[in-house]
């Protein structure tokens, strides 16, 4: 008995570990929101500085970043599904970093407009948060909207 209390005691941290790299955030019944991160490697990236101080990112990979105060992200949204009613919209995060800290998942507001869905979310790991709009028609979403909140 006491070895598998051992194994599960072992197990633990990487379960706890990895969930906490993928959240589903449940809006009703019929809407699920999949969103996953990974950390955020600066090897092999072209990163853009304000200036020559290199102090401050302006551009990573060719796209604004949001989510961070000008500096090196911790975090990057890798992915991000939303499903209504059983279809699947994969959502544009080009560009996006810190999403969530542990105990603060984003936060989503779902509207619907005859055929249109547009999907808000408010995005925060601490100083850098930002909000998000999309517009999904048809089985296709459209990043409409990015904005950095001071």
């Amino acid at each position: 008995m006491n070895k598998y209390f051992l194994i599960i005691i072992l197990l633990f941290p990487v379960l706890a570990f990895s969930s906490e790299n993928k959240i589903t955030i449940k809006l009703d019944d019929h809407v699920n929101i999949e969103l996953e991160k990974e950390k955020f490697e600066a090897a092999g990236k072209n990163i853009v500085y304000w200036d020559d101080s290199k102090r401050a990112i302006n551009l990573i990979d060719g796209w604004l970043l949001f989510g961070t105060d000008a500096n090196i992200p911790n975090y990057k949204l890798v992915s991000a599904i939303v499903t209504i009613n059983d279809v699947r919209f994969k959502l544009d995060v080009r560009g996006m970093y810190e999403p969530w800290w542990e105990g603060n998942p984003p936060q989503f507001k779902l509207q619907k407009f005859g055929k249109i869905y547009k999907l808000r979310g408010h995005f925060s790991a601490g100083a850098g948060s930002y909000e998000v709009e999309w517009q999904l028609i048809e089985e296709k979403s459209y990043r409409t909207v990015i904005e950095g909140k001071i």
